[in-house]
């Protein structure tokens, strides 16, 4: 029974849940090498169709890199030898990475290759630039992404457990060797006892490893949100499960927030050409409508009436477009945050007094534990992400204003476990399925007049601070719940 106990931890199922581990572990750095290959494919594209002078291209790379948060390198490689290179444009990093990636093998790249490859924690995307202005050269972009610490530390783990794994593999003969051995010194009632020891031990260790086999195929059919709930044991089992956990969350959070900053950066490129495209005409149509006022108010008998009607109709509609406009250009380009030391509960309570004077139909109560607590953060963009956030629970109170109801704001705020969380909570109608799935996204909004703007702008905000944004329910006045989480950086 020891013996097959033995045989069964390293059967071919056994071998798959280590091998799936490992698979498992990789699929965030295949995901954002494949997104960062087409991302250089397109790119690269753009600048050789368009012919782009270097100035140009590296003025499409600088604003890239504040966009996208990636690294570029430019360089050229000599078409007569292909033995050296020259780099015409970097971000800052560190210069041993640069030596790294600019191998012999990239030389023998043809014009139309490419290569994607990790190096050092960072995923490294090469594609030669095929433009006709390059005549005696060859013009090469590289974009380097640096790999999430958490999903390297938890592959470095599900790596050191497939190599104890491999290692108890080798060793098993041995170890059946002397249980033979021992077994030939015990009398029938020590057969007995093994037996039972035997029965206990396989089904502690076949019991977690059918766990992990089961959420594997979770996993593979596209569930990312499988975790494993397992009883502790007090063993290595304890860690594995903790990090194949961990790695899991991870995934699925690198994934959530891949796919929203894709979106965002999607729409913050038509967010601008809309707003360009838009703003030119205004000023012309404001200017001809004071014209005409001016010119022929006078002239007008017939329904004078009418054409002052017409005319402030067009000057209100055009500064609600230019109002508009302003929404969809403070969106595609929010400035990097100015970190500095500021006390949020002053500046709470300053926007609170502000929104009460200007709403008084409805009651602001703050719950706030502590009296002042100075830390580091943009105090102009968080002050528009509490605003933001403010703004909306008012309009789903004001909404549907009723005497049944209080039509408050509560707004909490607490330091737990060096992070800062400030909650808004009101009594309005709460936010359904759909809108928990979608609120986030740019431009989604179940306001008939609204921009769906708000709240993207806030999840740009917190990202930028290394924070989060959590929507759901409040349990205390029934209505939405906000919960914005900021690291507490002194």
């Amino acid at each position: 029974f020891f013996d097959s106990s033995i045989d069964n931890f390293f059967k071919t199922p056994i071998n798959n849940v280590i091998a799936h581990s490992l698979e498992i572990s990789n699929v965030y750095t295949r995901d954002l090498c494949n997104t960062l290959s087409s991302y250089v494919k397109i790119l690269a594209m753009n600048i050789a169709q368009n012919e782009l002078s270097y100035t140009n291209i590296i003025n499409i790379l600088k604003n890239e890199q504040l966009d996208r948060k990636l690294n570029f390198i430019l360089f050229e490689i000599s078409s007569t030898d292909n033995t050296d290179f020259e780099v015409i444009y970097q971000t800052p990093f560190s210069s041993e990475l640069q030596k790294m990636l600019i191998t012999n093998s990239i030389f023998q790249m043809s014009n139309d290759a490419e290569a994607t490859y990790e190096i050092e924690g960072y995923i490294v995307s090469v594609r030669c630039i095929n433009s006709k202005d390059i005549v005696h050269n060859r013009l090469f972009l590289a974009a380097i992404a640096q790999i999430d610490d958490n999903v390297l530390e938890h592959r470095d783990s599900i790596k050191i457990a497939n190599e104890q794994y491999m290692t108890l593999s080798s060793d098993s003969i041995n170890i059946k060797t002397n249980f033979i051995m021992l077994f030939c010194y015990f009398s029938t009632v020590m057969i007995l006892i093994a037996i039972f020891i035997g029965l206990i031990y396989s089904r502690k260790v076949l019991s977690p490893i059918n766990k992990i086999m089961g959420a594997i195929n979770s996993i593979s059919h596209g569930n990312y949100e499988t975790s494993i709930i397992l009883k502790k044991q007090h063993n290595e089992w304890d860690d594995l499960v903790k990090t194949f956990n961990d790695m899991v969350r991870a995934i699925n959070e690198q994934r959530e927030q891949l796919a929203i900053f894709n979106k965002q950066m999607a729409w913050k490129d038509i967010a601008r050409k809309i707003a360009h495209e838009i703003k030119n005409p205004l000023t012309p149509i404001l200017l001809s409508a004071e014209r005409l006022r001016k010119k022929y108010r006078a002239e007008i008998v017939t329904s004078p009436e009418t054409f002052d009607i017409c005319i402030d109709t067009i000057v209100r509609q055009v500064n609600n477009m230019n109002n508009l406009v302003k929404e969809f250009s403070d969106f595609a380009r929010l400035p990097e945050p100015n970190i500095e030391l500021n006390d949020l509960i002053k500046l709470l309570t300053e926007i609170v007094f502000l929104e009460s004077n200007s709403y008084k139909e409805v009651k602001f109560k703050c719950k706030f534990q502590h009296e002042e607590l100075i830390f580091k953060f943009d105090v102009a963009q968080i002050n528009q992400v509490i605003i933001n956030v403010i703004i909306n629970a008012i309009h789903a109170i004001t909404e549907n204003i009723t005497e049944q109801k209080e039509n408050v704001i509560l707004i909490s705020c607490s330091l737990i476990n060096n992070s800062v969380f400030i909650t808004i909570e009101d009594d309005g109608i709460g936010f359904s399925d759909m809108v928990l799935k979608k609120a986030l996204e740019p431009y989604y909004t179940t306001r008939k007049n609204g921009t769906g703007l708000g709240l993207a702008i806030v999840y740009k905000i917190m990202s930028d601070h290394n924070g989060r944004v959590i929507l759901g329910n409040s349990e205390v006045l029934r209505g939405a719940k906000v919960t914005l989480i900021l690291p507490y950086l002194v």
